[in-house]
């Protein structure tokens, strides 16, 4: 089994990284792209999470994992916001498998 913490990072996992990424950047932070690879949409896991996670990826969707987008669509979109202004991350990423769950946060967060 691959060693999966990326996928169960917590909030504060990665705004740790993301504190290193801006000391190191100093004034050039708010130029740098910073992605969010969504791993679980709307409760909806990816068929290669089931893969390398096997039974494990069950626990995915209530997980507190900050690739874990769950809840309504204002509450994904809320939780989108908070990232995006904790961090610094400008975009987020799905696999094709999360493009329909997400479609609906993408239609109220457009032009946000």
């Amino acid at each position: 089994m691959r060693d999966n913490r990326a996928v169960i990072a917590t909030d504060a996992e990665v705004l740790e990284r993301i504190d290193w990424i801006r000391e190191a950047a100093a004034e050039r932070f708010d130029e740098i792209g910073i992605n969010l690879n969504l791993m679980v949409v709307a409760g909806q896991v990816p068929r290669y999470l089931w893969m390398n996670m096997g039974e494990a990826a069950r626990q995915l969707p209530d997980s507190d994992a900050i690739t874990v987008l769950r809840g309504s669509v204002e509450q994904m979109c809320e939780r989108l916001r908070i990232s995006r202004e904790r961090s610094g991350i400008s975009y987020v990423v799905v696999g094709d498998e999360l493009m329909e769950p997400l479609a609906a946060v993408v239609a109220r967060l457009s032009g946000q």
